[in-house]
Order: C-alpha cells, then structure tokens, then sequence
C-alpha cells in the first residue's frame, strides 16, 4: 500500500481552515493533476484558485464529513460554508451574483490520488446548483 497522507490532512481542512496557502506544499505535490475546471493546475495553480476562493469568502470553512481510503485512493465528503459578502461567479461564462450578506453552505465529494505521501491527482463534484440557488436567494 502507498504512504498515503496523514488522515488529518485529509481534504486538506487544516490548511483550508486557517486560509495557510503555503501548508498546501504539504500535502500537494508539484505536479498536481486537477481534473476540475474551475481550478488550476500543480501545486502553484491550486493555490492561486484558492487564494481567490480566500479573498472572495474571507471565512470560508471546510468540515469534513467522511472520509474512505483505499489503495491509493483517499475520498472524502465535507460541507463548506462561507458568508456571500462578496460578487461570486462560478465558472467562466457564467452569472455573477451580487452580494447579499447570507451565509451560505454547499458539498462537495473528492477524490484524491496519493504518492509518495502527496495529493498527486484530484476529481470532485460540487453542489453548485445548490449553491447557486442560495446565491440567487431561491
């Protein structure tokens, strides 16, 4: 079985929890693969999508709710909140929601391919209908 990542780094709430761009080079590896569009390659493109999700949801907060790790393979399934106090675009093309003061909450479900004791390559799925819904005020 490969090294995987310690179970505390799992979905790297730690690092996403206290906005520490810098721990992400702990458990990303260089080289990272980003199977998600919204979101940069390697481990310099990771942080600059996160740093922009820091400066748009100031006190955006990872739970993570479960986790499943086998061979090299770690999934895990949290719930991010944040307050809307910012205008918000969700992908290239689309709708930009204004401001509204709301706290929102959405899921998300990763996987993440480890080697040698790093996140090397990484798909997901958002709730984004659910979270733009709360954007829209529905």
């Amino acid at each position: 079985m490969p090294a995987l990542v310690p179970h505390s780094s799992i979905a790297m709430s730690p690092a996403l929890n206290n906005h520490d761009l810098g721990a992400f080079a702990e458990v990303i590896a260089d080289r990272y693969v980003q199977h998600n569009g919204r979101a940069g390659q390697g481990l310099a493109g990771t942080q600059a999508t996160f740093k922009s999700y820091f400066e748009t949801f100031p006190d955006m907060h990872v739970k993570v709710e479960d986790t499943i790790i086998g061979g090299d393979k770690v999934v895990a399934r949290v719930t991010l909140t944040a307050t809307h106090t910012k205008p918000v675009q969700l992908g290239p093309g689309t709708p930009t929601f204004q401001p509204t003061g709301k706290k929102l909450s959405w899921h998300d479900i990763g996987i993440w391919r480890v080697s040698d004791g790093k996140f090397v390559e990484h798909w997901d799925q958002s709730d984004l209908l659910g979270l733009a819904r709360q954007l829209r005020g529905d």
